[in-house]
C-alpha cells in the first residue's frame, strides 16, 4: 500500500520565518525544493490509485489552475466565451467546481442558480443530483428537493437537490457554459428566496422587526404623553371658559341692573 504525506509541514511551516522569504525564489532553497518534489510524489501515487475519470479530471484542473489560478500567466484573461458574459439573478449555468476542494465540498461539474454578479465573479446556489442522499440537520433543512416534473421543476433531467449550504462565489473563468435559462419568476425562485431568507437573514429581520417594535412603542409612549399634555390644556381651557362665562352673566346680569335704574330714574 502507497504511503502518502511524504511531505514535512514541519519543516515547510518552517520555511516562512527564513528571512527574505516572500521575496526569495523558491529553487534557491534546497529545503523547499525537496518538499515540493515530495508533494509532486505524493499527488502521483494518490492520483494512481484512482478510477481514469477521477485522474484525468484532476490533472485538468490542476492544469488550469497553473494558467488562470493566483500564479497563473493567464490570471486576468476570461477563459471561456460564457466567462465574459453577464448574469441575472435566476439564470441557470453550467460550472466546473473543481477537484481541489476540501472534504464534503461540492466537486466536478455541476448546475447552479445565480443569486448574485459582482463583475468577474457570480454567486451560486449548486444543483446536484439525488441519488438518496441524506441530509441531516441543518444541512437538511437547506436544501430543497426538486423532483423530475414536480411542481418545482424546471425541465431537469433528474431528481435533484438545491445545496442551499452551499452558497458558493466563483469566478467566471468556471462557468462552463451559460445554460440560457431563468428560474426568475417560478415557483422554484420563490422557494430558493423563501429558503434564503429563512437561513441567512433571520437574525437580520428579527433585528429589524425588534427595531420597528421599539420605534412604534416609543412612538405610542409619546402620543400617550401628548395626549395626556394635550387633555390637562383642554381642562385648562375649558375651565379657563367656564370662567369667562361666569363672568360674561356677572356682567350681563350688572349691566341688566343698571338698566333698570335708569330706566326708574
Amino acid at each position: 500500500m502507497s504511503v502518502f504525506m511524504t511531505v514535512d509541514k514541519n519543516v515547510v511551516i518552517s520555511l516562512l520565518n527564513i528571512p527574505n522569504a516572500k521575496i526569495s525564489v523558491m529553487n534557491t532553497n534546497r529545503n523547499a525544493e525537496t518538499e515540493l518534489l515530495h508533494l509532486l510524489q505524493d499527488n502521483y501515487k494518490l492520483m494512481s490509485t484512482q478510477t481514469l475519470h477521477q485522474s484525468v479530471e484532476f490533472i485538468l484542473d490542476l492544469h488550469s489552475w497553473h494558467e488562470y489560478g493566483i500564479h497563473g500567466m493567464k490570471r486576468a484573461q476570461r477563459k471561456t466565451p460564457a466567462a465574459k458574459l453577464s448574469y441575472k439573478k435566476g439564470d441557470v449555468v453550467f460550472v466546473k467546481l473543481g477537484t481541489l476542494n476540501t472534504g464534503d465540498e461540492l466537486s466536478y461539474d455541476h448546475m447552479g442558480i445565480v443569486i448574485g454578479e459582482f463583475e468577474k465573479f457570480i454567486v451560486i446556489v449548486p444543483i446536484t443530483t439525488n441519488r438518496g442522499q441524506n441530509y441531516y440537520g441543518e444541512m437538511g433543512k437547506a436544501v430543497i428537493h426538486v423532483d423530475k416534473g414536480g411542481p418545482l421543476c424546471i425541465g431537469l433531467q433528474n431528481d435533484s437537490t438545491l445545496l442551499v449550504h452551499q452558497i458558493r462565489s466563483v469566478h467566471k473563468n468556471r462557468i462552463i457554459r451559460d445554460l440560457r435559462f431563468s428560474i426568475k419568476g417560478k415557483p422554484l425562485w420563490k422557494e430558493l428566496e423563501e429558503k434564503l431568507a429563512s437561513r441567512f437573514t433571520t437574525e437580520l429581520v428579527d433585528e429589524h422587526n425588534r427595531s420597528l417594535k421599539n420605534m412604534k412603542n416609543k412612538a405610542k409612549s409619546e402620543m400617550r404623553l401628548q395626549r395626556k399634555k394635550l387633555e390637562a390644556h383642554i381642562q385648562l381651557l375649558q375651565e379657563e371658559l367656564r370662567l369667562a362665562k361666569a363672568r360674561i352673566l356677572e356682567l350681563e346680569t350688572e349691566l341688566s341692573v343698571k338698566q333698570v335704574a335708569a330706566g326708574n330714574e
